[in-house]
């Protein structure tokens, strides 16, 4: 019985030890992965510093093997924008076609990308410049009103009504919504308006 006991404790041993050994190359061959399309984006697009990138979901050779990424996300900081001056710039790609680039994705590849979500994120410093207010403060949106007004949400863009108010630059001034495309009316504006993206065409 005892050299039972033992046998069973050695197979589980020897067991837990082979996956944590291939989970532990599974992650270290998704870093290098990562680092090397980051190193790949970086000199693609000048940027000044390596973006972030996440090849995702777990487990990631399954997905090498197969020539197709799930999901596989971008984020590079800091980026030189014309008009706020500086911009965090985001994409997201869904069911990525490799077989036109190797797993290490290739700097002059071939992509395909089942779905392509981008985003532009400016934080309130730069976004504040850019609409003259010196003092700006930016707050996620509430879930039935905006409190700072009492106004209900835009029923056409729930997500994306956003609240300006610059009845004075020396006042703080805050605005309501979800990182979506916003529109904003001149800095000089001296009334509350209520923005949202234009309508889709």
């Amino acid at each position: 019985m005892r050299k039972v006991l033992i046998g069973v404790i050695a197979g589980a041993v020897a067991v837990g030890t082979i996956v944590i050994g291939a989970i532990g190359v599974d992650f270290g061959t998704s870093i290098y992965a990562e680092y090397r399309l980051s190193s790949t984006v970086r000199k693609a697009a000048n940027l000044g510093s390596d973006p972030f990138v996440a090849i995702l979901p777990f487990p990631f050779i399954p997905q090498m093997m197969r020539d197709h990424y799930n999901q596989l996300e971008i984020k590079a900081y800091a980026v030189d924008h014309a008009a706020t001056g500086k911009a965090t710039l985001e994409a997201t790609m869904h069911s990525i076609d490799l077989t036109y680039a190797s797993w290490l994705i290739r700097p002059d590849a071939k992509l395909p990308v089942g779905k392509l979500e981008s985003r532009i994120i400016i934080d309130s410093t730069h976004l504040g410049r850019y609409l003259g207010i010196t003092d700006l403060m930016v707050e996620a949106p509430p879930q039935d009103t905006n409190t700072a007004t009492g106004a209900p949400p835009n029923p056409e863009f729930p997500a994306a009504t956003a609240w300006y108010s610059a009845a004075r630059r020396s006042r703080r001034t805050s605005i309501t919504g979800s990182a979506s495309r916003w529109t904003f009316p001149s800095p000089r504006t001296t009334r509350r308006q209520w923005c949202s993206p234009p309508p889709a065409s």
